[in-house]
């Protein structure tokens, strides 16, 4: 969030804490707790697809001067996020996956063959 902040910070005459409070306090953060509220609610897997809460347009059009900051600073925002995510996450996530089909001796055919239980059965996730 510190880089979005930062985004619109240098594209508005408001006040730094004043954006900053309102997109920390921006209802979109919230994660719901209940299986009803998540249906209507956005989530982290629609922010890695590409989905935009209409509120955080809202937000960033209220603080910068054009909507054409305002695109700048969501493409840039999501531009820096995938490349934290890809970078800090997905390519860890590969290394271990990795690592752990070469414990049990896994090759790509085996990968593609029918269900066997007792490699399913032994591997325990994290």
């Amino acid at each position: 969030m510190d880089k979005l902040s930062d985004l619109v910070i240098l594209n508005s005459r408001h006040k730094q804490s004043e954006i900053r409070n309102d997109l920390a306090t921006s209802s979109f953060w919230i994660i719901p707790t209940s299986q009803l509220m998540a249906v209507n609610h956005f989530s982290f897997a629609d922010l890695i697809t590409g989905l935009i809460p209409n509120d955080l347009v809202t937000i960033i059009d209220y603080h910068t001067t054009s909507t054409t900051y305002t695109e700048s600073i969501i493409n840039e925002s999501f531009h820096f996020m995938f490349n934290k995510l890809y970078y800090d996450m997905w390519i860890s996530h590969c290394s271990q996956l990795n690592l752990v089909e070469k414990s049990f001796n896994l090759s790509s055919h085996n990968k593609r063959s029918k269900y066997d239980s007792t490699i399913h059965g032994t591997i325990i996730q994290s």
